[in-house]
């Protein structure tokens, strides 16, 4: 939990704090829910009960810097994770107008360019942009983990190479909205999306879009999959994503991708069959260039499909791919068990 300007901050009533016209130059973070301005555990409450910190890091950035440790921890296999070039693991506050030009070091993961991941409380990145490479498990151009993060006017134009890995985010943890969002970078491996890479949590995706080709199985234009969510008894909640008035550019190269999501069945059998994916207005705008014929994984919408699944008025200008390439039909019991 190091910071490159500030660790942890103290208050016992509800403060404002504000880091501005604040920068990094080729600084190397290898602490786990580190930041190159602030830690992930910057917020402290102090002996008033529920007190609140507003952190706002405002016209900040960073280049030049390595996030990440190249080395396993021993004791238990780990790496550093949650790693972020402005702000840590578990930040909450407004980060605005800011950029990063940083690059992760494999093998730690869940890294973001921006924040390494949000809080249980509401957290928003605006007006940013990353340029660097999405090339370690689980990272994102803004937010390795999103733990409610709403997101909007932000873009990154690296690539997405790595498992699991998203243009915005890494993986999709609780609530979070994104609006008027892009990315440009090509799609390169297993279980990666233009915006997010795998995801558990609920949200609206408005006005955003991706220019990126989809080179690998089990990618997707925007959504690389539905992950294989926590299932616990007699859980009625729904997980509900929306997607509206967005688009897909990229060319589909490979068997078993989607033009917005690979894949919304999870990886086991205690994938929730109550997640809910709606679209409105949307359309993918690409070619799928790959010899399809026998693929039954392939879809200009959906690769595979799981869960509900509803399009309004959406469409794609390729005709030689079907809009949802497999729908899988499968039972789960109350308990999160296949069901006979």
């Amino acid at each position: 939990h190091i910071g490159g300007i500030s660790w942890q901050i103290s208050g016992n009533k509800i403060d404002t704090v504000i880091f501005e016209n604040c920068y990094n130059k080729n600084i190397k973070i290898q602490s786990t829910s580190g930041g190159g301005i602030i830690s992930g555990s910057a917020v402290h409450y102090g002996s008033v009960y529920n007190a609140r910190i507003n952190i706002i890091i405002k016209n900040c950035f960073s280049i030049g810097g390595e996030l990440g440790y190249p080395f396993q921890v021993l004791t238990g296999n780990q790496t550093a994770q949650a790693i972020g070039g402005i702000c840590g693991g578990g930040f909450r506050g407004h980060v605005l107008n800011c950029f990063s030009n940083d690059t992760f070091i494999s093998p730690s993961n869940q890294h973001g360019y921006i924040c390494g991941g949000s809080n249980v409380n509401t957290a928003l990145v605006e007006n940013c942009y990353s340029i660097g490479d999405m090339n370690v498990y689980n990272s994102g151009g803004m937010c390795g983990i999103n733990n409610r993060c709403d997101i909007s006017n932000c873009f990154s134009i690296g690539n997405i190479t790595s498992n699991g890995s998203g243009g915005l985010t890494g993986y999709g943890h609780a609530d979070g909205n994104v609006t008027n969002c892009y990315s440009t970078g090509n799609i390169t491996d297993t279980a990666c999306g233009g915006l997010m890479g795998t995801t558990c949590h609920s949200g609206i995706y408005t006005n955003c879009f991706t220019t990126g080709n989809i080179t690998h199985t089990n990618a997707g234009g925007m959504f690389g999959g539905r992950a294989n969510c926590s299932f616990y008894g007699n859980e009625t909640n729904s997980h509900y994503l929306c997607v509206k008035n967005c688009y897909v550019l990229g060319n589909i190269t490979t068997m078993g991708a989607g033009g917005f999501c690979a894949y919304l069945s999870g990886n086991g059998d205690k994938q929730l069959m109550n997640h809910r994916l709606e679209m409105y207005n949307c359309y993918y705008g690409g070619t799928h260039t790959h010899n399809h014929h026998n693929d039954f994984r392939l879809g200009a919408l959906c690769g595979q499909q799981a869960c509900s699944l509803k399009a309004y008025n959406c469409y794609s200008t390729d005709p030689n791919i079907p809009l949802i390439g497999r729908i899988i039909q499968k039972l789960i019991d109350t308990n999160g068990n296949s069901a006979p």
